[in-house]
């Protein structure tokens, strides 16, 4: 759970908050930067939900938290739409295509990162994962039709190549958020690991730039870690000992079990997008309520 938790985290969030259209919408709520610790939770909570058996069934914690993240894409749209912004550069406030590079950040990101991690699944269980977060988009709102061949870290990459084309530069507000992400995943860990944050934080950096690259590292202020080529050499080992894992059936229920057990343990349905009837808080201060 804790390197899906780095590859859904730092790897999701960091390509996330790369583009310009999503990184100002997200500094100019506040919410990101002032609370990341507990966004970034709710955002784990929110992911890790999806993965238990059944979480989608109607009244499944995945279910909810789907539903309750599709509510507050919603709201927001409409409080931002209102404010009579300039959008003729990035388009509406999440915007499907938006939504669609996000759709993204939870599949072809996070599982190219996790095999540069020593995780790589086989390519049925890749397609099961995609398929999964086919799944949630369509409950988020996403077309069906824009998922179409999207199967795989390799079937997808040309598709990735054209949203990279149309990005926009990683700009002040994209490193602001990262640089917020970066503490919040420190703080959460450290409750998980009791490990000092000097360590995590250079831990979870060496991370980053594994499953980004130096480039969009650097250009997101991601510190240099001394523990980068430590945690590249040892990824082989990884891989072996995950292979030879899944050659024995009982040890690897076993796994899963103990895996889910740690991972119902974590979630909770106490997070701020439940509460949406308060509001949504806006940078100065000032709470946007809807009608």
């Amino acid at each position: 759970p804790l390197s899906h938790g780095l590859a859904l985290g730092p790897g999701s969030l960091v390509h996330t908050y790369a583009t310009p259209a999503i990184a100002d919408l997200l500094v100019n709520t506040g919410e990101l930067t002032d609370g990341a610790v507990k966004r970034l939770a709710y955002t784990t909570n929110w992911t890790y939900s999806l993965y238990l058996p059944d979480a989608l069934q109607p009244g499944g914690e995945g279910f909810i938290h789907t539903g309750m993240v599709r509510a507050i894409h919603a709201h927001v749209r409409r409080v931002h739409s209102r404010k009579g912004l300039d959008y003729s550069d990035y388009g509406a406030p999440i915007s499907e295509f938006d939504m669609l590079r996000t759709w993204f950040d939870f599949t072809y990101i996070p599982y190219a990162g996790l095999r540069r991690m020593g995780w790589q699944l086989t390519a049925e269980e890749e397609k099961d994962v995609f398929y999964l977060w086919k799944i949630v988009g369509r409950m988020l709102g996403i077309r069906s039709d824009l998922f179409h061949g999207e199967d795989g870290v390799e079937a997808s990459q040309e598709t990735m190549d054209a949203i990279h084309a149309v990005d926009g530069e990683i700009n002040e507000a994209a490193r602001q958020l990262v640089d917020a992400l970066m503490s919040g995943f420190v703080v959460n860990a450290k409750e998980l690991t009791g490990f000092p944050e000097n360590t995590l934080a250079d831990w979870t950096a060496a991370h980053v730039r594994i499953i980004h690259g130096d480039e969009v590292a650097d250009a997101c202020g991601v510190a240099q870690s001394v523990m980068q080529p430590i945690l590249e050499m040892e990824a082989p080992l990884v891989q072996e000992r995950f292979d030879l894992l899944r050659q024995d059936k009982e040890a690897l229920e076993a796994e899963i079990q103990k895996n889910e057990d740690m991972v119902r343990q974590m979630l909770t349905r106490d997070a701020t997008y439940m509460k949406q009837d308060e509001g949504v808080k806006m940078k100065d201060g000032s709470m946007a309520v809807g009608a």
